[in-house]
């Protein structure tokens, strides 16, 4: 880099001098979600953030399963999410049995992040770098978003991490035929190369987890005192740095290009939504190459026996997901 910020830890310097400020303000409960047949619900964030803000809005899962207790069917609906000028709207889709229908199994909390501008009004908090690009602004404690586990697998079909159950996982694999999901209350990635077909292969993973946590005080190095008056960064920690954004795509079988390939592009994993095949549900997950990002598909949910034909219920589509760059990590 010519000019801007790195962060050096354990031999390698991470460029954080172009990197996107990605900053946690909110979680949305999960039972503040909807959780109805086409229910929609808004939560505004505008005194959370200053205005040319944008928002994120990132779920462990982005569906609902529905069942119905009067024709003994179940379904899967989707959960929709759109931003306008710091307005988030989330959304359930229309699948329903009418009289009788129940919601469960699903998302168990979204959180908001803030995309701050490049170009901002000082707060008197946190640090400038003159033409550095965007360093992720911290300005409290509790908001940073750091590294607690990298690693290079050999990745077979299950892995259980050393984090905390609050961890975003990121992952980078070059094979779209693998999808991969990852369970938060056993701390588990799951892998799979089709419907309900676990396990059986062998690629190679790199996975970066990050945690909110409290940052560690180095021996030597700089530390930054957010508004709180607590500590929010030190040199020590190595930051949650986003290099762009994928559009979610709407169905399995379709790409999402990645800007740059050759970065090895890292996506969180987890659950998208459904497919139904054949009167059976089976789970979308994230599937990846160097190229671009697809919808696969993973475990079965459940016989559907309400009669639908084949279809896709992929939450968050046409939505913008950040991207990260496993070569920033490794």
């Amino acid at each position: 880099m010519s000019f801007g910020l790195a962060v050096y830890k354990n031999g390698k310097a991470y460029d954080v001098g172009n990197a996107s400020p990605l900053t946690w303000i909110a979680d949305i409960p999960a039972l503040q979600i909807p959780g109805g047949p086409k229910e929609t619900k808004t939560y505004d964030y505008s005194s959370y953030c200053p205005p040319g803000c944008a928002l994120v809005v990132i779920m462990d899962r982005y569906y609902w399963e529905t069942y119905s207790n009067v024709v003994m069917s179940m379904a899967v609906n989707r959960i929709s999410v759109s931003v306008t000028d710091r307005v988030v709207t989330l959304k359930t889709g229309d699948r329903t049995f009418g009289p009788g229908t129940y919601y469960i199994n699903g998302p168990t909390y979204a959180r908001v992040f803030a995309v701050y501008p490049n170009k901002r009004q000082s707060s008197g908090f946190g640090i400038d770098v003159a033409d550095g690009g965007a360093f992720p602004i911290i300005v409290n404690s509790s908001q940073g978003l750091f590294a607690t586990y990298i690693a290079t697998v050999t990745f077979t079909g299950q892995l259980t991490l050393p984090v905390n159950d609050t961890a975003m996982v990121f992952c980078n694999w070059d094979n779209s035929g693998i999808s991969i999901t990852y369970d938060k209350s056993s701390r588990t990635l799951r892998g799979y190369r089709g419907n309900n077909q676990p396990g059986g292969f062998s690629i190679t993973l790199r996975i970066v987890a990050f945690e909110m946590k409290s940052p560690t005080m180095p021996a030597w190095g700089f530390a930054i005192y957010g508004a709180d008056k607590a500590v929010c960064f030190t040199s020590e920690e190595v930051p949650m740095i986003v290099r762009e954004y994928v559009t979610i795509p709407n169905r399995t079988g379709s790409a999402a290009g990645f800007a740059s390939p050759a970065n090895k592009p890292m996506i969180q994993v987890g659950s998208w939504g459904a497919i139904l095949r054949n009167d059976v549900y089976y789970v979308s997950n994230t599937a990846m190459n160097n190229s671009a990002l697809y919808m696969g598909t993973g475990a079965r949910i459940e016989q559907s026996n309400a009669g639908f034909s084949d279809y896709d219920e992929i939450g968050g589509a046409g939505t913008r997901f950040p991207v990260l760059y496993a070569t920033d990590y490794f």
